[in-house]
């Protein structure tokens, strides 16, 4: 699975565009749509999207690696979504 189609199932998962918007403090339901077509959740969203949907943010957020280092899976170690 891609980058925007983790969005697209993180969106979904929150009950859309709306709801995401309102259930991580986005400015507007646009900002999601526009998130879901760059294929990138700001850090700032990142992790309350990842409360309210279930999806890692490290799978949302094209920063997450550098922002949070400790959610980069260790050599060996399974990815999990």
């Amino acid at each position: 699975m891609d980058q925007i189609s983790h969005i697209q199932e993180a969106v979904s998962r929150a009950g859309g565009p709306v709801a995401a918007a309102r259930a991580v403090g986005a400015p507007n339901y646009q900002s999601v749509q526009q998130w879901i077509k760059t294929g990138n959740v700001p850090a700032e969203y990142a992790p309350a999207l990842e409360l309210a949907s279930g999806v890692s943010r490290r799978l949302l957020c094209r920063n997450a690696n550098r922002i949070w280092p400790e959610l980069t899976p260790q050599q060996g170690e399974a990815s999990h979504a």
